[in-house]
């Protein structure tokens, strides 16, 4: 578990409300698989270009018509990605 997760696992729980907390705990893995393949298929694109994708298509797994919910979702899920990307970038030097 990268340093990112254990922090926001133990500040989620101080700030949340309950039901976003349910929320996020159990869509995070969803949206960081589908960030992932996003930005696999997007590869020469910056996220900016292609976060609207991952909003409509998270909007469409989760059932959530709140739109905050959905964009707290992608952005802790972004930089979940992107801490896995640099402990995976720094476990290869």
């Amino acid at each position: 578990m990268s340093v990112f997760s254990k922090i926001w696992n133990f500040l989620k729980g101080l700030i949340s409300r309950p039901g976003l907390q349910q929320f996020l705990a159990k869509y995070m893995a969803v949206a960081v698989r589908l960030l992932k393949d996003l930005a696999d298929t997007h590869s020469n694109q910056e996220f900016h270009e292609w976060k609207d994708l991952a909003f409509r298509e998270l909007q469409a797994i989760t059932g959530e018509l709140k739109g905050n919910w959905i964009s707290i979702l992608i952005g802790l899920a972004y930089e979940e990605l992107k801490a896995r990307n640099q402990s995976s970038a720094a476990s290869h030097q």
